[in-house]
């Protein structure tokens, strides 16, 4: 599943309303609530965990995926 699905999925929107770009300042849905429910999912999709230190580099989709990439999966 990618970035863009589970998003869609956690916050309960349609995929096409999420890109890069997508945050907490342009998605009411991305509370902090919904924030934590992302992290869990992307971890057990992705097969990884993140640090707290990364979990709070996290403001938008784009920063999802750079640490995806920098853990390789």
């Amino acid at each position: 599943m990618q970035v863009e699905e589970i998003v869609a999925k956690v916050f309960k929107i349609d995929k096409d309303r999420v890109n890069d770009e997508t945050s907490p300042k342009n998605c009411e849905q991305w509370t902090s609530l919904n924030h934590l429910i992302l992290i869990k999912e992307i971890g057990k999709n992705y097969n990884i965990k993140l640090s707290f230190g990364e979990i709070k580099t996290i403001k938008k989709v784009s920063d999802i995926k750079n640490l995806l990439k920098e853990k390789g999966a």
